[in-house]
């Protein structure tokens, strides 16, 4: 399936309608399931018509993915080691940002999570997480290696990982 979303350049309308589409699909999200939601209703919401919403996003599953990326992408790029001063040991401080941030995020957090029944934005998620943390880890612990080290791929921990979990 092709993703719409990166073929349309971003100029200032493009930016408003997708903001105003994406503001009407969370209200509708407040009362409404995803599978009821029809695109029509997003479009009546955003105040625009079903060939601009089809210009931007190929269904409604598409813009709920959106939402997810975007989401996963902003609390991934501000919970990055890497904003913290390599202040490795200083985990409260961590903690308490893992929570300022996702405060800042609630309202769409868990609109998006509950109309996920399946839990792939809480598996997106994690995965980002894990595989940014991993990489901050390994980037530290090569800065202070003596010698070679072997790398384990973030996908091998993270099946484990699940596996240890499940």
């Amino acid at each position: 399936m092709k993703n719409k979303s990166a073929e349309v350049k971003t100029d200032l309308r493009v930016v408003k309608t997708k903001r105003n589409i994406k503001g009407a699909f969370l209200k509708l999200l407040q009362t409404t399931n995803l599978e009821n939601i029809q695109v029509m209703d997003i479009c009546t919401e955003a105040a625009c018509s079903r060939n601009t919403f089809y210009t931007h996003y190929y269904n409604k599953y598409e813009l709920y993915q959106a939402l997810c990326d975007e989401c996963v992408k902003n609390l991934c790029e501000t919970l990055s080691y890497e904003h913290f001063d390599q202040d490795y040991v200083n985990l409260y401080g961590y903690g308490t940002e893992i929570i300022h941030v996702a405060a800042g995020y609630k309202s769409e957090l868990t609109l998006l999570l509950k109309s996920n029944s399946g839990g792939q934005l809480k598996e997106q998620l994690c995965r980002q997480l894990y595989a940014a943390e991993y990489e901050a880890f390994l980037k530290n612990l090569k800065a202070s290696a003596k010698k070679d080290i072997e790398i384990v791929p973030i996908e091998t921990v993270i099946r484990s990982e699940e596996r240890r979990v499940g």
